[in-house]
């Protein structure tokens, strides 16, 4: 009886590593990850490419802007991303403008444009700005850069603990 408990036992363990390392291995594939590359905004022709609120919009700027200087592949999945851009983003954003705004990282997942995007949305002034970190200063605006392909329905806001353990954040 003892040995059938223990290879029971056993058993159950094992089971439990491989749940364990299926579920890390799908989060590794990129159809189970935000991946898209923002396009150009050249080719895109309505909405505004900036906040209007002057303050706001130094604060996006000077946060891209260091996010262009520091960004690398934070996830270790050998590329440089959205999930990278937005996650840098976020990070510098709650190191030097805490009390501007809140910032959430944002996934966009729209099957029938195709997108599978990670983005930043920040609250301020009782508004909504959707932010694409992987944009100079010039043009950051969600609905601007992606057009037609951005839909804000299908946003969802997961949680940055989550994306902090996968780039290895403290």
């Amino acid at each position: 009886m003892k040995g059938i408990r223990i290879f029971s036992n056993l058993m159950k363990f094992a089971i439990l590593m491989c749940i364990l390392a299926f579920t890390l291995a799908v989060q590794k594939f990129s159809f189970c990850r935000p991946h898209d590359k923002a396009p150009n905004p050249n080719n895109f022709v309505f909405g505004p490419e900036r906040v209007y609120d002057d303050y706001l919009d130094s604060c996006i700027s000077d946060t891209l802007r260091q996010t262009y200087k520091l960004i690398y592949d934070l996830d270790g999945d050998g590329r440089i991303d959205c999930v990278d851009y937005s996650v840098a983003f976020h990070v510098l954003w709650y190191k030097k403008y805490p009390s501007v705004g809140l910032c959430y990282l944002t996934v966009n997942q729209n099957s029938p444009t195709g997108m599978n995007h990670m983005f930043i949305t920040i609250c301020y002034g009782g508004r909504e700005w959707h932010i694409e970190p992987q944009r100079h200063e010039s043009a950051y605006i969600m609905e601007k850069v992606w057009g037609s392909k951005y839909d804000s329905r299908y946003d969802k806001y997961p949680s940055y603990h989550y994306w902090y353990q996968v780039c290895r954040i403290e």
